[in-house]
């Protein structure tokens, strides 16, 4: 009879062996190569990937007393988004009815626009000035590039239309790349904004992150993109190429660094291209991202100035 035990040739089990531990040690590999990749995409991509939780530049109490001298009277103000976080601004009230509010870039605050802001007030142009989400001394934790903050922007159009002082058909809006795509997005659909200033706009923000990853680029850009989405940003929320022909027939005026390497000048007349009449475009000479009222000077303050008080002069 034979036995019921069931013998393992030798052979065999060393073959097993050989297969798990062939196995065990890819896995191995692969877990060190994507902890070494995870590691290096992260290096490679901080600024990016900071940027979503940006370090604050607050509004500090020297900022306050400078822009009080700047534009005289200034009221402090909060406002309440749709999604419940405070927001801090600055008020200066207007003469004419009209009004502009200025949406900052990202990692700034609303001293960022001061200049103009100060101009206008010379004008009797009210203006409204305010720290978006996540930046100054406004509530928030996510910088989204745009997407959330156009709950920013609506509740600061909410604010200055139910003002005594200011006339509703004459509301414009400023932004600067972050902001500049917000007020696209909410003046597409939004028609108390009736004139609008665009610096430094990309045409998508997938266009943007695309554009602003190492190579290779057909590896970065998903994983960047991924991130941003798993961070809570919606990326076909932010897509002004889509929407900026809707704005007119009122006015855009776009205002562009001949050298900003962040949003380069092709970009900017690419998406020029898209909008309609009645619409300006003009470049400031010698001006890279964040330095166009340094560059531009009083000059490149007045034209914003002088672009409000025509489009926004009411009937």
């Amino acid at each position: 009879m034979k036995s019921g035990v069931h013998v393992i040739p030798v052979s065999t089990m060393l073959n097993k062996n050989k297969r798990v531990g062939y196995w065990g040690s890819l896995l191995i590999i692969l877990v060190v190569l994507g902890c070494f990749f995870a590691i290096f995409f992260i290096e490679r991509m901080q600024y990016l990937l900071q940027s979503l939780h940006p370090v604050r530049s607050h509004v500090t109490a020297l900022d306050g007393t400078v822009a009080r001298t700047a534009m005289g009277e200034l009221s402090d103000v909060v406002l309440t988004t749709s999604d419940g976080l405070k927001l801090r601004a600055w008020y200066h009230p207007s003469v004419t009815g009209a009004v502009v509010v200025f949406v900052h870039g990202g990692g700034n605050n609303r001293m960022e626009f001061l200049p103009i802001a100060s101009e206008l007030g010379r004008r009797g142009i009210g203006s409204l000035l305010y720290d978006s989400r996540a930046n100054g001394e406004s509530d928030g934790v996510l910088q989204s590039w745009g997407d959330k903050e156009q709950a920013d922007l609506t509740a600061a159009l909410d604010f200055v239309s139910a003002r005594p002082d200011v006339n509703p058909m004459r509301i414009g809006v400023q932004g600067f790349s972050i902001g500049a795509s917000t007020a696209v997005m909410v003046a597409a659909h939004d028609r108390r904004v009736h004139a609008l200033v665009l610096n430094a706009v990309w045409t998508s923000l997938d266009d943007e992150l695309a554009y602003k990853v190492s190579r290779p680029q057909w590896l970065d850009a998903p994983l960047l993109k991924l991130f941003f989405t798993y961070s809570g940003v919606n990326l076909a929320h932010v897509r002004p190429m889509d929407v900026i022909s809707s704005i007119a027939p009122r006015a855009v005026m776009m205002q562009v660094g001949d050298q900003d390497q962040d949003t380069p000048l092709a970009i900017s007349r690419a998406l020029f291209a898209l909008a309609r009449e009645p619409k300006q475009f003009a470049t400031v000479q010698g001006a890279g991202h964040g330095d166009y009222v340094r560059r531009g000077g009083h000059a490149y303050v007045v034209s914003i100035a002088d672009f409000f008080a025509a489009t926004l002069r009411g009937s």
